[in-house]
């Protein structure tokens, strides 16, 4: 059986491998603009009015997928919202999962 969204969800989460790693271990905040899979941000604001734009379903996704990566223990994050992530950082799971557990986290390094 193939997931519908393979692709896609496999795009989302290389971009945010690659942007953590960069970063590391620094925390960063994370959307589908920062990831350059969005041009838009997911609202404007007309007036007084919060109108979304096409890119919303994108921005829904990376977020969806950011959830799912925290919930499997690849990633920790400090907060969660509809259309932005903050405080994304790898767990020790996702760093062996990239491959990029530091050398200093190995066991046998201290006496």
């Amino acid at each position: 059986m193939e997931l519908q969204n393979q692709d896609r969800f496999n795009d989302v989460v290389d971009r945010v491998f690659e942007a953590i790693s960069s970063a590391f271990p620094l925390p960063i905040n994370i959307d589908a603009v920062s990831l350059g899979i969005a041009t838009n941000t997911a609202y404007v604001v007309e007036g007084f009015e919060q109108i979304a734009t096409d890119d919303l379903d994108t921005h829904l996704f990376v977020v969806a997928s950011v959830r799912w990566l925290e919930s499997a223990g690849y990633l920790d994050t400090n907060n969660v919202a509809e259309t932005y992530v903050t405080g994304v950082i790898f767990t020790e799971k996702g760093l062996q999962l990239v491959g990029a557990s530091p050398i200093s986290l190995l066991r046998g390094n201290y006496s």
